[in-house]
């Protein structure tokens, strides 16, 4: 049997919880939510790369909605396994290649910086309705060729799909609806796409997939889907976060603006917006004498693994000059993020551009608000009160 330990781990600040786990309890098992969870760097670093033993056929969220035999509907290549997962990836691969995406760089900036004028203008504001959030949504409509007109409203359904502060049928109800209405936006899109062609995103999966044959619309659409949200909402905790590390450790301030790739990568490391994975595993297993059958939903707690004292030293010490290179905040193997170079781009130039039109700022840390969600380590609300170059 796991070791039994009182171990919320949905809560505001679950490291604390994370180190019991790697300690005490490194299989744990919990019986309210349903899950098993690995906290060590090995175990997770091992799981990520065994897609056959740790499948994602179910996906790898805990939403209702995006767990189970239909999550691909919703989730695409976060829910399924080799090999139609290498086929549906390969659809958008090429698109987030390193030469391609230093194409994008000055359209990136150029958003950002019209974002972050606005945003400077009033004194104090809001950091994610204003900037964080407001960039990713941008840049991936820029990409997918989603019109100008259009993104405030998907940036809206989207914000309310990643709110979990309450967990009620009729907030279910509501994430339902918006899902369905930005499920029905893309279907149109995708069929735009095929009548007319243009130089985007969603122009070349929908001509890839008509090129093989096999791939259904639902498939296309559903990749389109988890561009927009996942890629949204990570990015968006990501830049966030970046900014409440160094108001929080003011004293890795100064190393964090003169090396900002190295801002950004321990911020994947320290503070990753993405928390777990969920798999379900294929076979009965045994990890330090536990034994988990077969079946099982188990969750990798990369957040956990991150801040292992084995890899890492010092861990739960903010430092952007550390060696972060082995994190596991992008997962490693079949499933490793396609759009994570995309986000370490955009969370890159945002920091750049905040650090270079803002002088000093502060943040509001009694009024700011964290992501009701266990799974996404963001904000939906960080009053920040900048004073401008």
């Amino acid at each position: 049997m796991a070791t039994a330990l009182d171990v919320p781990l949905f809560q505001p600040d679950p490291y604390e919880a994370y180190a019991r786990l790697r300690e005490k309890a490194p299989v744990h098992r919990d019986d309210e939510c349903d899950f098993w969870a690995l906290s060590r760097h090995a175990d997770v670093s091992v799981a990520f790369r065994d897609a056959e033993t740790f499948s994602s056929r179910n996906g790898n969220m805990l939403d209702p909605l995006l767990w189970g035999p239909n999550a691909a509907a919703f989730a695409s290549i976060s829910a399924i396994d080799p090999p139609r997962h290498t086929l549906i990836r390969g659809l958008v691969a090429r698109s987030f290649t390193r030469a391609r995406l230093a194409r994008l760089e000055e359209r990136v900036a150029e958003i950002a910086r019209g974002h972050l004028d606005r945003a400077l203008a009033g004194g104090e504001f809001d950091l994610v309705a204003e900037f964080s959030s407001r960039l990713p949504v941008d840049v991936i409509g820029e990409l997918i060729g989603v019109p100008v007109a259009d993104r405030a409203e998907i940036w809206r359904l989207q914000s309310i799909l990643i709110d979990r502060e309450e967990d009620t049928d009729a907030a279910a109800a509501q994430r339902a609806e918006c899902m369905a209405v930005l499920t029905g936006y893309f279907a149109d899109l995708v069929q735009q796409r095929r009548r007319r062609p243009r130089e985007d995103l969603a122009s070349q999966v929908v001509a890839s997939a008509d090129a093989d044959g096999t791939v259904t619309d639902p498939e296309v659409l559903a990749l389109l889907l988890v561009l927009v949200l996942a890629g949204g909402e990570t990015t968006s905790g990501l830049i966030a976060n970046a900014l409440d590390a160094v108001w929080r450790f003011p004293a890795a301030r100064a190393d964090a603006y003169a090396d900002v790739d190295g801002w950004v990568e321990e911020t994947l490391r320290f503070e990753p917006p993405f928390q777990f994975a969920g798999r379900t595993l294929t076979r009965d297993l045994t990890l330090h004498g536990v034994h988990i059958p077969e079946g099982e939903r188990v969750l990798l707690l990369l957040a956990s693994a991150n801040r292992d004292a084995e890899v890492f030293t010092d861990p739960d010490r903010f430092d952007p000059k550390r060696d972060t290179s082995a994190k596991v905040t992008f997962g490693s193997g079949h499933h490793h993020c396609v759009g994570a170079q995309l986000a370490r781009l955009e969370a890159r130039i945002a920091l750049r551009e905040f650090t270079g039109r803002v002088a000093d700022f502060e943040i509001d840390d009694a009024r700011a608000e964290r992501a009701g969600s266990a799974q996404f380590r963001d904000f939906t609300f960080l009053p920040v009160r900048a004073t401008p170059r």
